[in-house]
């Protein structure tokens, strides 16, 4: 995994043309629908500068090794700036990920993110989770996941990106807290963790997101969660 500010830019320092990026996208490799030839270019006939391919992964997982070759096919091929990544979700209330460590160890860019909840010792969908208790849970779990950065486990330090953030809340009850959105971007400006403003789930918090961005100054990711072409980012995230 490559230094996450070798990678991602604060949020004063982005630009027009360096917010023009895609950081999260998956492909056939996992659930999405078209090819990693086929995302990439698109990715470029948007016009983008910087682009990650992200597919799902977990412990179990045995693909990751020629997933991993294809995208080094397609080094250079491209205008933009490419790179390799994975995304693992929090699988424990210890901040656990969900990754393999050659996995974790060999990528550019590990996004860590909740999708189900750990709770009672098992794994529970969010439906089934009152909104303030859901709510509560997915800031507890980026929290977790973000502080334990240093530690030796590999399976709890290797990440750089927490990946969209209150995305359960928002798709299951429409909401997420704006104080809980803070807690997690001091979090990861304190820890070095990019924060990934996520156009799928984050679109209606847009200008509450820029502003906390901009007051805390974090390292930005953005991303589409393009499991399509259709849906792969085609502007930039800061006007000019």
């Amino acid at each position: 995994m490559r230094k996450t500010s070798k990678i991602f830019k604060r949020m004063s320092e982005l630009n027009a043309i360096t917010s023009r990026m895609d950081m999260h996208m998956h492909t056939t490799w996992t659930d999405g629908k078209a090819s990693m030839r086929e995302m990439l270019d698109r990715a470029e006939s948007n016009g983008l500068t910087s682009v990650a391919v992200t597919d799902h992964i977990r412990q179990v997982s045995d693909y990751y090794t020629d997933y991993l070759e294809e995208l080094e096919t397609y080094r250079g091929a491209y205008s933009f700036a490419l790179f390799s990544g994975f995304e693992a979700k929090i699988n424990s209330i210890e901040g656990t990920i969900d990754i393999p460590t050659q996995a974790s160890n060999t990528a550019d860019i590990i996004i860590a993110s909740v999708h189900r909840i750990p709770l009672d010792g098992t794994l529970g969908y969010p439906k089934d989770i009152s909104s303030d208790r859901l709510a509560l849970l997915e800031k507890q779990l980026c929290l977790t996941a973000i502080d334990n950065q240093g530690k030796e486990d590999a399976t709890t330090s290797r990440i750089n990106v927490i990946g969209h953030c209150g995305g359960m809340s928002i798709s299951t009850y429409g909401t997420f807290p704006n104080e809980y959105f803070e807690d997690v971007i001091k979090a990861c400006k304190k820890n070095d963790v990019a924060f990934e403003f996520n156009y799928k789930y984050h679109y209606r918090f847009e200008d509450e997101i820029k502003a906390l961005l901009l007051q805390y100054d974090p390292f930005v990711s953005v991303g589409s969660d393009a499991h399509e072409i259709e849906k792969i980012s085609n502007r930039s995230f800061v006007d000019g």
